[in-house]
């Protein structure tokens, strides 16, 4: 017997998008990899073991340092396997494991067969066969292994994704239930012996966790379990800024209704110490239950109902996201991101494990939004009531952030550097680094008067003000400047008005509806701008504000 145990551990917008784009590739190219851990109890001689993980390190000689193993046995792809004759009688002597062509071999390094050795690494989502002289527990941490399980004709060794509870397992025949090519069909398990015994009650006989069993296909096919599970998914589940949603496609390929459960697992580090309980990504996934207003929901063991194959509804597909502000107090909010572990698991058994990264990040870059102003108070009644507009009145809002530094900016160009091979975020101030051979989007607003940017006070958390005390820093528009609404140059009696002052006041929301996404690519709340010198009194005027950002490059001017 194997027993196995998991412990699981517009035009410029195009431009902006494809730069972040590129920032998130290179992001996601470093990321670590996701660790669960895989234990075998192997038995004196022969077991047969279906390995889940990619294991880190994979080299044979260093998993198996320590163990009694004579030989380990793996099936080659695409090849039968020679000799190995399946049984109908469990005392027929010809159910004996041959060592003919098809077969990669290890050997430990202080035997004399070590000179014929085919198999050096150990690679997920196959079944071995190891001989041991005696007993022992055998443990491997490595990335869940993405791969589906793809059948010949015939027989062929074969593991199942099931959860780690034998109790818990589904019978032969729940899981083979979803395909055709596999009703009916028969199934041996290995003995100590190495011969092969028959399981004749496939339909109560429930399957062993990581163990590798003979099975029969009428047809060439692909199944890897009653659950489908996008290959995407399988290959990882990741979370970055700007990509902080993933999908994932389940289909039901059994005949019965049922549901699936999606929850996250804690992640095993690669010295098999448990990440920290508080340390769970913030996951939350979309949920189209409540009818016509979906909302993001917090994803703690979710239900996803399925119906039978073929119905409406036998098809599903979860959107997944991570709170993008959260993560950083994981203390993981570096390149390498955060990572875990999600189980997909069915009410009968099934459970398959798809790699989880998620990185927040911080808010630095560029941030281009709109303003819509709605509301103003009358000049004439100075009782600071606001009143709605006619019509609404819309500009252009561009913001730098880099750390502390927040600026309000009246345009900006992306300018690639080829002898540097980067981008950089050029201001008018240093329009030199320019070339004007080369075409590079820019993104600007005729609503500032300002010659370069101004700063701002405050935080993306709360507001961001022009100055912290009433008109002491605030905006100025010049009696002459172009903006000026009594300044008209070709009209000698508008020669020269009066200087206008504009103190603005961006009120953040606190959330933004349960997008995963809010503070890290989309902000948003409340627009307030207060006007002296267009009249006696004070203008006060009202609307709202959204910010996306275009850009992670943190600094303005340079590297």
């Amino acid at each position: 017997m194997v027993a196995v145990q998991f412990r699981v551990a517009s035009r410029f917008r195009r431009h902006w998008c494809v730069l972040a784009a590129a920032v998130l590739m290179a992001q996601s190219t470093n990321v670590r990899a996701q660790t669960a851990e895989q234990t075998f109890e192997l038995r004196a001689g022969w077991n047969a073991v279906y390995v889940e993980v990619d294991p880190k390190p994979s080299d044979l000689d260093v998993l198996l340092d320590g163990l009694a193993v004579t030989s380990v046995w793996m099936r080659e792809e695409g090849h039968l396997a020679g000799g190995v004759v399946p049984c109908t009688d469990e005392a027929d002597a010809s159910c004996v494991v041959s060592t003919n062509t098809g077969w990669r071999v290890w050997f430990p390094p202080d035997e004399p067969q070590r000179a014929v050795q085919s198999l050096r690494a150990l690679r997920g989502g196959r079944v071995y066969l190891i001989e041991a002289a005696q007993a022992g527990t055998w443990t491997i941490r490595g990335r869940p292994n993405s791969s589906v399980t793809r059948w010949p004709q015939g027989f062929d060794l074969a593991g199942f994704h099931v959860v780690d509870q034998a109790e818990s397992a589904p019978t032969f025949v729940q899981y083979l239930s979803g395909s055709p090519a596999h009703r009916d069909a028969a199934v041996f398990e290995i003995n100590a012996d190495g011969t092969l015994a028959r399981i004749v009650d496939p339909d109560q006989r429930r399957i062993s966790p990581g163990r590798g069993y003979w099975v029969e296909s009428s047809r060439r096919t692909v199944y890897d379990g009653p659950i489908r599970i996008d290959t995407r998914s399988l290959r990882g589940v990741s979370l970055f800024p700007g990509a902080a949603k993933h999908f994932i496609e389940i289909e039901n390929l059994t005949d019965d209704a049922g549901f699936v459960a999606i929850a996250e697992r804690t992640s095993q580090m690669r010295d098999g110490s448990p990440t920290e309980a508080d340390a769970r990504v913030p996951l939350m996934w979309y949920d189209f239950s409540g009818g016509p207003s979906p909302v993001w929901r917090d994803l703690d063991n979710v239900q996803v109902p399925l119906a039978s194959k073929g119905a409406p509804g036998s098809k599903r597909t979860l959107r997944v996201g991570a709170r993008q502000m959260e993560l950083a107090t994981l203390g993981n909010d570096d390149i390498r991101g955060h990572e875990s572990v999600l189980a997909v698991t069915d009410g009968s058994g099934f459970c398959r494990l798809l790699p989880l990264t998620a990185q927040g990040g911080s808010q630095d870059g560029l941030w281009v939004g709109d303003v819509t102003i709605n509301e103003v108070a009358s000049p004439e009644e100075d009782d600071g009531d606001l009143t709605p507009t006619s019509s609404e009145f819309m500009f252009r809002i561009i913001i730098h952030k880099s750390g502390a530094d927040y600026r309000l900016l009246r345009e900006v160009v992306l300018v690639y550097q080829e002898t540097e091979q980067s981008y950089l975020l050029v201001t008018p101030s240093c329009f030199e680094l320019l070339d004007a051979d080369v075409a590079s989007p820019r993104v600007s607003t005729a609503n500032f008067a300002f010659e370069d940017s101004f700063p701002l006070i405050g935080d993306f958390a709360t507001q961001l003000v022009t100055s912290l005390t009433p008109y002491a820093t605030s905006i100025d528009v010049g009696a002459t400047d172009a903006l000026n609404p009594f300044f008209h140059p070709f009209n000698p009696i508008h020669d020269e008005g009066f200087e206008v002052k504009r103190d603005l006041t961006l009120t953040f929301d606190a959330d933004g509806g349960g997008d995963p996404e809010w503070g890290t690519t989309r902000l948003a709340g409340t627009y307030e701008e207060n006007l002296s010198g267009l009249h006696r009194y004070q203008i006060e005027a009202r609307g709202r504000f959204e910010l996306r950002r275009v850009s992670y490059i943190a600094t303005l001017c340079g590297p």
